[in-house]
């Protein structure tokens, strides 16, 4: 399909180190999950990205992970803008 990854262009050929951060297992047992399952794909052909929406840190979320007071899912929210190239 050719599609790119918007957040690795805009953050320089890297994914971010994670979309979603939990202690819990699929398994129910208590384990940290943390990493990028999480992406925006667009076409290189009449897309370019422009910017992307920073994700917060560790520290910004706090030490029990996702959901928190602040961040009300297990995922992190992504967005991108785009400029439609003519």
């Amino acid at each position: 399909f050719g599609l790119k990854s918007a957040y690795r262009i805009k953050m320089g050929d890297q994914e971010p180190s994670y979309t979603t951060w939990t202690y819990k297992g699929r398994d129910g047992t208590e384990r940290e999950q943390c990493k990028a399952i999480d992406y925006v794909f667009y076409s290189p052909k009449g897309f370019t990205p422009k910017a992307i929406l920073q994700l917060p840190s560790k520290d910004d979320i706090g030490p029990n992970a996702l959901p928190s007071i602040n961040y009300s899912s297990d995922h992190l929210a992504l967005e991108v803008v785009l400029n439609i190239e003519q």
